[in-house]
């Protein structure tokens, strides 16, 4: 499975007023991390992050599912993602877009052939392990994201 649609009530106008009231404190540069944690360089969109028990206050009655945490991805308009998985310890992830139009763009495995896209016009769930980029246009885009682990299987596999 790559992504699958979701038939979740999404309240927009919270999840952008957690990143208006949190921006200015928690909004920085997108890290790219080694499964220890060590920082191995940067891109140029920017990130939010919020562990499980940060988030669990802010987002838990939306997202009724234990995570790892929270993300708020910003991109910039014209931006161009790095075709990518996530990190490794990342398995799946709920996302939904909250600005912008742009789709995500799943791929095989040579990062060359485009075999799948979304709109996000409804939240999904995605296998973060198939490689994927966004190609931004014209407008700002903002996605938010709840991340689980292996660990957290059951937690989404009834989405799945």
């Amino acid at each position: 499975m790559i992504y699958k649609e979701l038939d979740l009530i999404i309240d927009k106008n919270h999840l952008l007023n957690v990143f208006e009231d949190h921006k200015d404190t928690k909004l920085s540069q997108y890290k790219i991390k080694n499964t220890q944690g060590e920082i191995l360089g940067t891109r140029d969109y920017f990130e939010m992050y919020f562990t499980f028990k940060e988030g669990k206050d802010l987002f838990f009655k939306q997202f009724p599912y234990e995570c790892r945490g929270y993300q708020y991805v910003y991109m910039l308009p014209e931006y161009e993602m790095v075709i990518h998985k996530d990190i490794s310890y990342l398995t799946y992830r709920i996302g939904c877009k909250l600005l912008g139009t742009a789709e995500i763009l799943f791929y095989d495995e040579d990062h060359e052939t485009i075999i799948d896209s979304h709109d996000y016009n409804k939240p999904i769930i995605t296998n973060v392990q198939i490689p994927h980029n966004v190609k931004n246009n014209d407008s700002y885009r903002l996605t938010f994201f709840v991340n689980f682990t292996k660990e957290h299987e059951n937690a989404y596999k009834s989405l799945i």
